[in-house]
């Protein structure tokens, strides 16, 4: 007898070792800090989300409410965005503009699983394919790192940080690769006021950046060539020099950093990874230039 309740014991210990939890990413005190690039312009200002003290009561379930405002100062008014309810199996579901719950993320999902998601961009529901997942440590917890991609595309779509969202915020996730999806960069994520994750595409920035109407770089006289490019390609600057030049891969990782002195450049790249890569170039103002180019 004594060693059946052993066993029934042990047995419950080791299920409970594997009962898998997770890092709850709607908690009072989160916000994000999130770059918008104007209209693809290179000219970046913030949105800053955090959620709000209120709930909504939709569908027989408690909805967080998300808020956004783009001023960073403690006065800050605040407006509705979206709601947001997350519950303990990892999935977090979204109310879409005819207030339908649907899933947002999975933070249970593993490698090569299929999901069926609602793409923020398009307004709707797209299937995607988990890619990836890895372990990174941010704040001082070790975080799943999840990386979807469509079938249409080899590349990833998005990339979800347990705890934090996705890394193009809160409320921009899981779009399908197009111009569109490039508009918004998840800058900072902090929990009370302390700093837990800082994008790698932006090193060289603050959590709050304003550059609309200060800008003095002409754009029109701005080229990258070829794109898509197989073993070189060329930046023409035309009458500006002397840039801070960075290349990052589709994960947010340097893989080239420089400095631009000559208005015209031409960089080697063949032996780069196949795929979508970003590029930022700042001057002495911090005036920013950034884009995209793909490598066949």
């Amino acid at each position: 007898m004594k060693k059946i309740v052993f066993l029934l014991i042990a047995f419950g210990f080791i299920n409970a070792s594997y009962t898998q939890t997770f890092i709850p990413l709607l908690q009072q005190g989160n916000k994000w800090n999130v770059a918008q690039n104007i209209g693809g312009s290179g000219i970046f200002y913030t949105e800053i989300f955090k959620i709000g003290n209120d709930s909504a009561y939709y569908h027989n379930k408690w909805w967080k409410k998300i808020y956004i405002t783009t001023d960073s100062s403690a006065n800050a008014i605040y407006t509705l965005k979206t709601y947001l309810r997350e519950e303990a199996n990892g999935k977090v579901y979204i109310l879409d503009t005819m207030m339908q719950s649907r899933l947002y993320f999975d933070f249970a999902a593993g490698l090569s699983d299929t999901l069926v998601l609602f793409n923020t961009y398009d307004i709707k529901m797209d299937t995607f394919v988990v890619s990836q997942v890895v372990m990174e440590v941010y704040g001082g917890l070790n975080r799943k790192k999840i990386s979807i991609s469509t079938y249409k595309f080899n590349y990833h779509s998005d990339i979800w940080y347990e705890g934090i969202g996705s890394r193009r915020g809160i409320v921009y996730g899981n779009p399908c690769p197009n111009a569109n999806s490039d508009l918004f960069w998840l800058l900072c994520f902090s929990q009370n006021e302390q700093l837990i994750y800082h994008q790698a595409y932006f090193p060289d920035y603050p959590c709050y950046i304003n550059d609309a109407g200060i800008s003095d770089l002409n754009e029109s006289q701005f080229s990258v060539f070829p794109n898509p490019a197989t073993n070189s390609i060329t930046f023409n600057t035309g009458k500006y020099k002397d840039f801070k030049f960075t290349i990052f891969n589709a994960v947010g990782k340097i893989v080239l950093q420089k400095q631009l002195i000559a208005s015209i450049t031409t960089l080697n790249i063949q032996n780069f990874k196949q795929g979508i890569y970003y590029y930022q170039l700042i001057n002495d103002k911090g005036n920013v230039i950034s884009g995209k180019f793909v490598k066949e």
